[in-house]
């Protein structure tokens, strides 16, 4: 039967086990000097409950507050590292290389330092496009949080990491429509695969078919623009540029079809050839004897 008597410290003798006096002498001793109730409790091999009942009338010193104060943030910066998302270290693989296009073309990068807010993100009105940058999110960074929600006919997702962002941001300045917003210099010297990828991701969010079989392309940001037009000719594809687009010459479409091509399932998503498929389009104006106005244009120009 556990005894229930106090000593001449003040302390009862027993709450679940008994102690003798050495120990209850020590006990006091050591949370006068700032010991825990979780050490007291691994020390003496018991709950923490029992310390609890045993020294809750036992004054803490100040050199004891101190130690416990110390204790506890230490605690506290372990638990927030242990919770904390880590991002894992990016590399430059065909993944990074396509989620940072789509982010310049049909994605966002948004940093509010005021409300120390940071995500980015993609629209687009292909599933399959955005279930792809959710998987390289994934590859890439290691985030599996995301906000996925509908805005017309397109899907848009936004991962909310302050790491992933300065991280993209090392690549380009800006990934608006503006003269800081840049291709990365790591495509720009890469192999023909990354450069391949980049060039895909480009014409998936931003190219389509014209009704006269122009195979054309936006981008209102000028150095992209400029850098987009040195890429395909460093692949062997001639092209036009403009102002704010560029246009593939028919005598580079078969170059085109092999190196860059459109990713299976990528629709038209205004004009009359709205819902058709991007690449079905372009293998009609390819194929021998076809016809100017295959329907009125997906592109508005």
């Amino acid at each position: 039967m556990a005894i229930s008597t106090k000593n001449s410290l003040g302390l009862r003798k027993s709450h679940g086990r008994r102690f003798s006096d050495s120990e209850l002498e020590l006990i006091a001793k050591l949370r006068r000097n700032g010991y825990s109730y979780g050490e007291l409790a691994s020390k003496f091999n018991t709950f923490k409950s029992a310390i609890y009942y045993h020294v809750k009338n036992i004054p803490v010193s100040g050199v004891g507050k101190t130690r416990l104060y110390l204790r506890e943030r230490k605690a506290q910066t372990k638990l927030v590292e242990r919770c904390t998302k880590k991002i894992r270290t990016p590399r430059f693989t065909l993944e990074k290389v396509r989620l940072i296009a789509h982010c310049l073309f049909d994605g966002e990068v948004f940093i509010s330092t005021a409300k120390n807010f940071y995500y980015f993100g993609y629209s687009n009105n292909s599933k399959a496009l955005v279930g792809q940058f959710i998987n390289d999110v994934s590859e890439i960074y290691g985030l599996e949080k995301y906000f996925i929600y509908r805005r017309g006919d397109n899907y848009q997702v936004r991962f909310c990491s302050k790491k992933a962002v300065e991280d993209l941001l090392k690549h380009s300045p800006s990934y608006s429509n503006d003269k800081r917003a840049m291709v990365p210099k790591e495509v720009m010297t890469a192999d023909i695969s990354l450069k391949s990828a980049f060039l895909r991701a480009f014409w998936d969010d931003e190219g389509c078919i014209d009704y006269r079989g122009r195979l054309i392309s936006t981008c209102t940001a000028p150095n992209v623009l400029r850098q987009l037009a040195l890429l395909h000719k460093e692949l062997g594809i001639m092209v036009a540029l403009h102002k704010d687009y560029l246009e593939v010459r028919k005598s580079s479409f078969p170059r085109f079809v092999e190196l860059v091509g459109f990713t299976d399932g990528v629709k038209v998503t205004r004009g009359h050839n709205k819902g058709r498929y991007k690449a079905q389009i372009l293998h009609y104006f390819m194929s021998p004897g076809s016809s100017v106005g295959i329907e009125r244009s997906p592109c508005k120009r």
